[in-house]
């Protein structure tokens, strides 16, 4: 939403040129980031992840619709089969930033692998970008723990087998996993 908003206003676009658009959200974070630029999501799929979404999307649209998705570069192309598994739509897949993985931790990390710990992942980079930083951990004492379906897919891609997910996707759920264990 920031990169978007930022760019409108590089752009110097008037946000009133958009009021005939409709606008959909991955999760509640993303409507409130939307809501507090005076603006309303108009879908949200229950379960927020990009299949989910791509399923709200392509059972909202219309055939010929045209659909702008700003996001990551390197997001779920999840999103966009579920979308055209529906309905025959152009979309703009729009790269508007990157998730850069740094080489080295940017704080001192604990020698994790002597004791049990849980770790917490709110996305499948934050499991790749973890794992990068600890390429040769021994993490199978970890516990890793998810926001999400794709998070915990990325997390026993990475090597954890002790994966929990979130009933939801959102902090709160992380929070009551974490409390849970």
């Amino acid at each position: 939403v920031e990169v978007f908003w930022s760019a409108l206003r590089q752009y110097r676009v008037d946000v009133r040129s958009l009021s005939h658009l409709r606008i959909a959200v991955i999760g509640s974070g993303t409507a409130r980031a939307l809501e507090a630029h005076g603006m309303y999501a108009d879908l949200m799929p229950e379960i927020y992840d990009a299949v989910h979404l791509g399923k709200c999307v392509g059972a909202d649209c219309k055939d010929g619709d045209r659909i702008l998705i700003p996001r990551a570069r390197l997001g779920s192309q999840a999103l966009i089969g579920e979308i055209t598994a529906q309905k025959k739509v152009t979309i703009a897949d729009l790269p508007i930033y990157d998730t850069i993985e740094k080489e080295s931790p940017v704080v001192e990390l604990p020698d994790l692998t002597k004791e049990e710990a849980m770790i917490v992942f709110t996305s499948a980079s934050t499991v790749r970008g973890f794992r990068k930083m600890m390429a040769d951990a021994d993490i199978s004492r970890l516990q890793a723990v998810c926001i999400g379906a794709q998070t915990k897919e990325a997390a026993e891609k990475a090597g954890f087998t002790n994966v929990c997910v979130a009933a939801e996707a959102t902090v709160d759920a992380i929070v009551s996993v974490i409390e849970e264990q």
